[in-house]
């Protein structure tokens, strides 16, 4: 299990380095198998926020943060 997870983080690390990479034109370049129904690239996401959110500061404006208006999961879980 320890070395799945260091290979996942490794993975996670290098794609760090290209998050300003337009996703359709990976999407194009990689060429994955399209289904009806699912992504194209991933079938898991993991989000994991730890600890409350920091407040948001804007000079001169006031934000309030909305409740999440998504019920269901963004993407199918399988």
């Amino acid at each position: 299990f320890a070395t799945v997870v260091d290979r996942a983080r490794a993975a996670d690390l290098t794609a760090f380095a290209h998050t300003g990479a337009p996703f359709d034109r990976i999407v194009e370049t990689l060429g994955p198998p399209r289904e009806p129904g699912r992504h194209p690239l991933f079938q898991v996401m993991l989000n994991h926020r730890s600890g409350a959110r920091p407040a948001l500061r804007l000079a001169g404006l006031r934000a309030t943060e909305l409740p999440q208006r998504r019920p269901v999961a963004k993407y199918p879980l399988l």
